[in-house]
């Protein structure tokens, strides 16, 4: 018997998703950590799943997941912690998987990054700074 606090899914409701590449299965998943590949999932859930190549994702989305205005959850991001998520997206982008535009606002403070999945026809990816 399960307790009320345990997660209990209730299944699918019908065959509807968001394309994957075959490399994240075939290639990436069995060599990335954790951390890489759920911050890469949700990349991709964010970008492909709603068809966009890349995404404007705050570092308190990738941890914590979307929360509309009137209180619906969209997500709940990668369940990780920001030390866990900044990890993953080091790693992501030191193996060449994802790129990062670091943005800031017009009086210089930090402003929501973008993501985007790299693809052989993209230029390298820069490896500096965090998410």
């Amino acid at each position: 018997m399960r307790s009320q606090n345990e997660f209990y899914y209730e299944g699918f409701s019908g065959p509807n998703g968001t394309i994957v590449p075959d490399d994240v299965f075939d290639l990436l998943a069995p060599r990335l950590k954790e951390s890489e590949l759920r911050v890469l999932l949700y990349i991709v859930r964010r970008t492909f799943g709603f068809g966009k190549s890349a995404d404007a994702i705050s570092l308190s989305q990738l941890t914590r997941g979307i929360k509309t205005r009137d209180g619906r959850i969209l997500d709940y991001g990668t369940g990780m912690s920001r030390k866990a998520v900044i990890a993953g997206v080091k790693g992501l982008v030191n193996k060449g998987i994802i790129t990062v535009e670091r943005r800031r606002t017009d009086k210089g403070d930090t402003d929501t990054n973008i993501y985007k999945l790299r693809f052989r026809t993209d230029n390298p990816p820069v490896t500096e700074g965090d998410p």
